[in-house]
């Protein structure tokens, strides 16, 4: 009798423990598939509003300027843009960049920009001539063609920081709808890849 059923029996344990081998592979990789997917959710969904917050901060900037230009000494924005950049640990620069001899009928360029550097953040106006001519540069562009909305630029090199970085630019317009100027938030490109 031993010789008939032990090897049934050991033939259904082989199955049975075969069987449940199977059976809780596929439960954990299904789980650990959820569990995946789940979580590169939750990483697209916070770099999303890490990119959200760059492009509301310039829409928020943009609206200040535009209803408070003819008021504010440039001085202000300068401290504004300084405040701004050390708030945001995403944010490499921001600049407000005016349409000629909108801010000051006497000067064609006006585009006071503050950028990090370690641990300092540097005011300059290297970009603010006609040489740089920010007026045909590509984040300048998209500002004038952008209507209402933040754009991001392609990545691009900055050769006076020496960084790659995106800027998201938004059109600054007056009470009466006039346009004035951009405004721009600028983004490392390794910021952007370690939030990636």
């Amino acid at each position: 009798m031993l010789v008939v059923f032990l090897p049934i029996v050991i033939f259904a344990m082989a199955v049975l423990i075969l069987f449940s081998v199977q059976s809780s592979k596929s439960i954990i990789d299904k789980q650990f598939n959820e569990r995946m997917k789940t979580e590169l959710n939750a990483q697209k969904n916070g770099i999303s509003e890490q990119l959200n917050i760059v492009g509301r901060t310039s829409r928020d900037l943009s609206r200040m300027v535009g209803s408070t230009y003819k008021n504010t000494d440039i001085a202000s924005y300068e401290e504004m843009l300084t405040e701004l950049v050390k708030d945001n640990p995403n944010v490499l620069g921001c600049g407000i960049w005016f349409e000629p001899f909108a801010y000051d009928a006497g000067q064609e360029y006006m585009g006071p920009y503050v950028y990090k550097d370690g641990d300092k953040f540097i005011l300059t106006y290297d970009y603010s001539n006609a040489e740089y001519d920010y007026f045909n540069q590509e984040f300048y562009l998209n500002g004038v063609n952008s209507k209402d909305a933040y754009i991001f630029t392609d990545p691009y090199y900055d050769s006076t920081m020496g960084k790659t970085m995106t800027s998201c630019t938004m059109p600054i317009t007056d009470s009466a709808g006039n346009f004035i100027g951009v405004i721009t938030v600028d983004m490392e490109l390794t910021t952007i890849q370690n939030l990636i």
